[in-house]
């Protein structure tokens, strides 16, 4: 019987080591967290991204450098390596491929044309683990490709119209409001014009995109992948003639003489000394078409990540502490990641009217899409490759205000990019 009890006594003490060495291991894990290496390939916030190697350090600046320095904090034996990518004209990207960083900075254009079959990660398990239902996951179901969630939205910059209140008052102009039209865009710019104000038009095709959209025009097919039947087609050339039509005297009095701009439609980044410089100027949303919506395009970039990541847990966690829980604050985030990423000048010195700016980006984010022709994360040289083909590309917009050119023009032009595209595949 002794023998027995203490047989069992024995036994109970060895178990209890066990589970002591069991629950030390489970805090050894919880207290040393991730680590290993982590390979981060983004757009460098000097713009002149060269390639550069180096380590996450107080020089990088940025919003989305003060969270990756967050989370290398949160997790100290982590090793975040850094890759500075930049696209220079007739120049390969430097996007290192073999292999490829466990993370990269990526636009739609990328994830459907330029990466292979399953070379990224589909973020599908992320995305609903996140809990995401409202503005940020809408957010990320129209960056999708093929069903697809292939990138996490870091950077949002959807189009915006301003408008000089003071001089709308003084010319009794009916400023911008909710049920504002693209009617009364025109009618507005038309006042202005004949008092020697300028209106500020979208004079490339990235920028006009939204409108033709207004217009009942569309740049591709919904899935993206043709532009021949689309660009060119009856309904997208009919947009592009009443785009002509309604903004040719603008056009040409804006080019061709000096005046206070009182009205105009751009990009937020481009508008920092705008703004700067007239605290008359306010901000507003896109106008509304007949179809009774508002149509925007956004540059937007994300990160993705690699299949042949060897450290996908900790690429996985970063994504999601980058985005948060709160889909308010992703949102806002991606948008003044995207202002910041332009101009440093928004976080060191900002606006008067940056609040409202950013009030009228998240809203206007919620109906975009991302741009058709923003082929790579760099906001100041997306055009990527249609850079080297500016005969075919850039050259063309102008041709579209010379008397029966748009239907030649973009039938061209279609061509020209459905084929260029369907060559870039592994292209990084």
């Amino acid at each position: 019987m002794k023998r027995v009890l203490k047989t069992s006594l024995i036994v109970t003490m060895v178990l209890l080591l066990l589970s002591a060495c069991q629950n030390d291991s489970n805090l050894m894990v919880e207290e040393e967290g991730l680590s290993g290496k982590l390979r981060i390939a983004i757009v460098s916030p000097t713009k002149v991204g060269n390639g550069r190697v180096h380590q996450l350090d107080e020089a990088s600046k940025g919003p989305l450098y003060d969270k990756l320095r967050d989370f290398q904090t949160q997790n100290p034996n982590l090793d975040i390596e850094l890759i500075d990518i930049s696209f220079i004209t007739d120049e390969p990207s430097t996007i290192p491929t073999d292999p490829l960083p466990d993370i990269i900075e990526v636009v739609p254009y990328q994830t459907r044309w330029v990466a292979g079959p399953n070379e990224l990660e589909n973020l599908d398990p992320v995305v609903q683990l996140s809990g995401w239902n409202g503005a940020y996951a809408q957010l990320i179901d129209r960056t999708r490709v093929n069903g697809k969630a292939i990138m996490i939205p870091v950077k949002s910059e959807p189009m915006v119209v301003y408008y000089d209140e003071q001089i709308f008052g003084q010319l009794n102009i009916p400023a911008p409001h909710e049920s504002w039209t693209w009617d009364d865009f025109v009618s507005a710019s038309q006042q202005l014009n004949s008092n020697g104000f300028i209106t500020d038009i979208p004079d490339k095709f990235d920028a006009v995109e939204p409108i033709i959209q207004g217009l009942g025009g569309a740049y591709t097919s919904e899935d993206g992948l043709h532009f021949i039947e689309h660009l060119d087609s009856d309904s997208t050339v009919a947009a592009f003639e009443r785009y002509v039509s309604d903004m040719r005297v603008q056009r040409s009095n804006a080019a061709n003489k000096g005046g206070q701009k009182a009205l105009g439609i751009g990009r937020p980044s481009d508008l920092y000394a705008l703004l700067n410089d007239n605290i008359n100027l306010r901000i507003a949303r896109m106008p509304l078409f007949a179809d009774g919506k508002r149509h925007n395009t956004m540059l937007t970039t994300g990160l993705a990540v690699s299949a042949e990541s060897k450290n996908k847990t900790a690429a996985v966690e970063l994504l999601k502490a980058l985005a948060g829980d709160n889909e308010g604050e992703a949102l806002r985030f991606a948008n003044y990641n995207a202002l910041v990423g332009m101009r440093f000048n928004y976080m060191d010195k900002p606006l008067l009217q940056q609040e409202e700016l950013l009030r009228v980006m998240e809203m206007e984010t919620a109906n975009s899409v991302p741009a058709t022709f923003q082929l790579n994360p760099m906001f100041f040289n997306h055009y990527g490759i249609l850079n080297e083909r500016s005969k075919e590309f850039a050259d063309v917009f102008p041709m579209l205000f010379e008397p029966n050119s748009i239907k030649p023009a973009l039938e061209m032009l279609a061509s020209h990019v459905e084929t260029l595209f369907q060559t870039q595949r592994g292209n990084w």
